[in-house]
């Protein structure tokens, strides 16, 4: 039947009368137009498809490199916010980072240069709540204020200099403006 319907083709288009060259030119171009069909719709879909999955399998795994560093970082600051729960437990329990401030500064001579001090709080994860204190220091040497520095970051306390901004003084030479934001923690466990 199919044999039928190509002899039928044949004749009908003239392809048997054809001369052995023009038929083979003829072929040759059939070939090529399978051959090219069969690149474009099928070969090249399959190419495309590949290659983007390809990409995205350098996508994915690039980011599972960056998900295990996130995950060791979490690890680590989990770990030290372990270590700063025991220092916690060591510190007295009626610590306040202002008192602390305070009583600091007393004892280095500073209270005078004090212009402000703002408690404030914020929560961090569940365990933990930051504590911090916002001070600003008018026309103070800078000697005075490396005293008072040195004072106030206690590790033992868990207290640290969180933000630390300086300006020269307009009024007299050699003093400084300051703004400091000290922090610590509080247990919230």
């Amino acid at each position: 039947m199919i044999a039928k319907k190509i002899s039928a083709l044949r004749q009908k288009s003239g392809f048997d009368t054809l001369e052995k060259r023009e038929r083979l030119m003829i072929l040759i171009g059939c070939v090529f137009l399978v051959v090219f069909a069969f690149l474009q719709f099928v070969i090249g879909p399959y190419l495309n498809a590949s290659a983007r999955l390809d990409a995205a399998l350098a996508n994915r795994q690039e980011d599972l490199v960056e998900l295990r560093l996130l995950q060791q970082e979490y690890r680590g600051l989990k770990a030290e916010a372990g270590g700063i729960k025991e220092q916690l437990t060591r510190r007295p329990a009626a610590f306040s980072l202002f008192s602390f401030l305070d009583r600091q500064a007393s004892e280095a001579g500073v209270k005078e240069f004090i212009g402000y001090m703002k408690p404030s709080t914020s929560e961090g994860d569940d365990e933990l709540i930051e504590s911090l204190v916002e001070m600003k220091l008018q026309q103070i040497p800078l000697e005075k204020l490396v005293e008072y520095l040195m004072r106030i970051e206690s590790p033992e306390n868990v207290v640290s200099v969180k933000r630390l901004s300086t300006q020269e003084s307009g009024k007299e030479q050699g003093l400084l403006e300051v703004i400091l934001q000290i922090v610590t923690f509080i247990d919230n466990g």
